[in-house]
């Protein structure tokens, strides 16, 4: 199995015993701090640093929000850049808590882990080093309240590197503790040599210090407060009759409903929304608005379908606060022409409402789809093409069937290639 986990979700289902003390072997053992290792499931081994009982001070109401999103830290790594020194920007964003990095930083801990214990990618510890030369591109993406309520969970996978790892917290029954865990994966196999083992437990407390400093370095309570304020979440009010409309310009599709209300910002013609407008098959507030904005000249913004790893229900959909606070107004005249060309098309007095909502909705279920999918194309057998000559030679399986005399046909089917390189070439 080669199909290497996106989120937390995967990882945990390929490795179910992820966060547990079973399944995992000793490397060094300390005063609620440990490290361990297991067999990785995609290859190589499973490295885990596990701190229990970290105080966080100051710490978030929530639990679940004790680790910030990228695009919070980068803010924080910009406006606390003298006392805490680290270069960290969003490169691009995917969803909130989803995005690609460029980090430079000054743990040294990983070049210790790469020396004790093998390659964990080559460039990612130059420059997590001192004095890099340039910095490493992560996707950085972020889960709460996965598998239990209350955890918090980012994964990060280098887009040049073998390097995979998860920063987890698990908070503790006791407000303001948590146990933190730092898994990562070395792609070669473990370097486990008995004369390291006094470095094992020097590399394990210095882990140890490098996790408490993480959680409670200089500006991380305002880090955290902004992470909490960063996105509004718009929730639309049901729509039984109906999709709601959208503003065309004359002429443009069907069944068009004029309102002269909207002549002032020049949206008197209105048509009912259609997924497919999207490539989708349902309806989905965050594809609605991103059209719906476009359609009134508002292109830089961005609304999103899920908050930190979880899907919205179809009615609701976030969006960056600066972001809505800069196009509010607008949107609002817009969207109450809206509910009037709504009205119109429909008759009565209903429209759906659009406004922010007091809490966000998710849907529950968590989809191992794609996993299944890489996992199937991982499996499927593969036919081993070797060149000979001018002849591609493919290899029979055993379940193949097979119309010649075996006894006389020494060789396997070949077929005819559109060009015979010089050289031997497997697939």
């Amino acid at each position: 199995m080669a199909a290497h986990p996106e989120n937390i979700e995967e990882w945990c289902y390929l490795v179910p015993h992820l966060l547990s003390q079973a399944g995992w072997q000793s490397i060094a053992e300390g005063q609620a701090v440990s490290f361990s290792h297991c067999k990785c499931p995609w290859g190589g081994s499973l490295v885990k640093l596990a701190v229990l009982r970290v105080k966080v001070t100051d710490p978030p109401e929530d639990p679940a929000h004790i680790l910030v999103r990228p695009e919070s830290r980068a803010w924080g790594a910009s406006k606390f850049s003298e006392t805490s020194p680290e270069y960290f920007a969003v490169q691009k964003q995917f969803a909130p808590g989803d995005a690609v990095v460029h980090r430079w930083a000054s743990f040294k801990i990983l070049r210790i882990f790469a020396v004790l214990l093998g390659d964990i990618g080559t460039e990612l510890v130059q420059n997590h080093f001192y004095d890099p030369a340039s910095a490493v591109e992560l996707r950085v993406r972020t889960r709460r309240n996965y598998p239990q309520t209350g955890d918090c969970a980012q994964t990060l996978t280098s887009l040049s590197e073998p390097f995979e790892a998860v920063n987890f917290c698990r908070p503790h029954s006791e407000p303001g503790w948590c146990d933190v865990y730092h898994i990562f994966r070395v792609p070669l196999g473990l370097n486990l040599s008995k004369w390291a083992a006094a470095q094992f437990h020097e590399a394990m407390e210095s882990g140890s210090k490098v996790v408490q400093y993480y959680l409670n370095r200089p500006g991380i309570h305002q880090i955290r407060q902004l992470d909490q304020e960063f996105y509004v979440v718009l929730s639309m009010q049901s729509f039984k009759r109906g999709y709601p409309l959208l503003p065309v310009h004359s002429g443009q599709g069907d069944h068009v409903t004029r309102i002269d209300a909207g002549q002032s910002m020049g949206l008197t013609n209105w048509v009912r929304y259609d997924p497919a407008l999207v490539g989708s098959h349902g309806f989905y507030l965050s594809e609605y608005l991103q059209l719906f904005t476009e359609r009134i000249g508002e292109h830089d913004v961005s609304f999103y379908q899920t908050l930190d790893g979880q899907e919205l229900l179809y009615f609701q959909c976030v969006v960056a606060r600066e972001d809505w606070a800069r196009i509010e107004d607008r949107m609002r005249d817009a969207y109450l022409l809206q509910k009037t060309a709504y009205r119109r098309a429909n008759g009565g007095a209903q429209a759906p409402g659009l406004g922010e909502a007091g809490a966000a909705r998710f849907c529950h279920e968590v989809d191992f789809t794609s996993l299944e999918a890489r996992l199937s194309a991982d499996a499927a057998p593969q036919q081993k093409v070797q060149v000979r000559n001018t002849f591609v030679e493919v290899e029979r399986e055993a379940h193949d069937e097979v119309y010649v005399d075996l006894r006389r046909e020494r060789r396997c089917r070949t077929v005819m290639p559109a060009s015979a390189p010089s050289s031997i070439a497997v697939a």
